[in-house]
């Protein structure tokens, strides 16, 4: 039951943030800077529980698992990011040669 509600959730989180810059933009009638400043702030704010969990593991396992653990985590993402792009469209629709 967990596991679908937390699947929900971020499914539901995944839909709406696209459309923040929209929003900001259209109802609020800001600009192109208000619209990087909040998705800096947003950035900034995301990569906090990173770097939290990076300094945990530096002071109990040491730099070489914190970096280890961090190079991990690159890699699933980047595996994730590469099967969640169809062929073709990172290419605009042609073939990667």
């Amino acid at each position: 039951m967990f596991t679908a509600v937390s699947l929900l959730n971020e499914i539901s989180s995944q839909m709406v943030a696209p459309l923040i810059p929209i929003l900001i933009a259209g109802v609020l009638a800001a600009g192109p800077i208000a619209i990087g400043a909040v998705e800096g702030v947003a950035s900034g704010l995301a990569a906090i529980p990173a770097g939290l969990l990076f300094g945990l593991v530096w002071k109990l396992a040491g730099p070489a698992a914190a970096f280890g653990i961090t190079a991990l985590i690159a890699l699933n993402s980047a595996a994730w990011l590469k099967r969640s792009v169809p062929a073709g469209t990172a290419t605009g629709g042609r073939p990667a040669r």
